[in-house]
């Protein structure tokens, strides 16, 4: 995908579940929402709701998997 393009999901956000992302700006996202997004981890992404924000894309906890969640660290 071109820097150009913008693809886009609706996910309902959820707490961070575990300290170690806490403060580091991290987004837990599915494998399957990542392939819609044609992302991978590490990637940098813009997070939209009633604000706006930028985070780092770490693959979701197993337990996560097929939910469409977005786990953030508030």
């Amino acid at each position: 995908m071109s820097n150009n393009e913008r693809k886009e999901i609706q996910l309902t956000v959820a707490e961070a579940r575990r300290q170690q992302d806490v403060g580091r700006s991290v987004a837990r996202i599915s494998r399957d929402a990542m392939k819609k997004l044609e992302i991978k981890q590490g990637d940098i992404v813009e997070v939209e709701g009633s604000k706006k924000s930028v985070a780092i894309v770490r693959s979701s906890y197993r337990e996560d998997e097929g939910l469409d969640i977005i786990r953030l660290d508030g």
